[in-house]
């Protein structure tokens, strides 16, 4: 499969609204930005999901809408030094249950330790 042939396939997804190449000046602006990001108490942030994304020859930008299925499953973690998760962020479908305990704290309506 090629890469239009890739794209118009993604494209046909449910709430998929358009999918683009990212071009490397675009990407080099996000680098840069992430860059700057830390997280609460001034922790650093590795996007180790950008890292990934750096190590390929081609990437791809997906726009959606509130159509496209999201996972029912944590997305993105918050690591300590030693590589232990120490937080991460909650799809729509566990919020209420994660609301309900007191062995975690919410960073964000999303994201909790």
């Amino acid at each position: 499969m090629d890469l239009g042939q890739f794209i118009e396939k993604l494209s046909s997804e449910m709430g998929v609204v358009r999918v683009e190449v990212l071009p490397d000046g675009l990407m080099d602006e996000i680098v840069t930005e992430e860059s700057t990001v830390e997280a609460a108490g001034g922790m650093k942030v590795v996007n180790t999901g950008l890292d990934d994304c750096l190590k390929r020859d081609i990437r791809l930008c997906v726009f959606t809408d509130p159509d496209f299925i999201m996972p029912d499953c944590p997305t993105m973690n918050m690591l300590d030094a030693d590589g232990n998760v120490i937080g991460h962020d909650l799809p729509q479908s566990m919020i209420e249950e994660y609301c309900q305990r007191d062995d975690v704290m919410f960073l964000s309506d999303d994201f909790i330790i």
